[in-house]
């Protein structure tokens, strides 16, 4: 029972967390610069390597808790 109830809960996690980690993966620094101004361009790439991580953390901190 309880191991049904992680396991609806992680993907429910992943579901709404998947999609705006990789367009922070994948289009990041472009993200940045439109939003915040060419001087972010630099975050934006430190949003690009730490958004897989991020999504990695997410999901284990969450799941840990059950």
């Amino acid at each position: 029972m309880l191991s049904l109830t992680v396991e609806e809960t992680l993907r429910h996690l992943v579901r709404i967390s998947f999609f705006p980690l990789m367009v922070l993966s994948l289009i990041g620094r472009d993200l940045f610069t439109v939003v915040f101004g060419r001087q972010w361009a630099e975050a934006g790439v430190y949003s690009q390597v730490l958004a897989p991580w991020a999504l990695v953390w997410f999901l284990s901190s969450r799941s840990a808790q059950y």
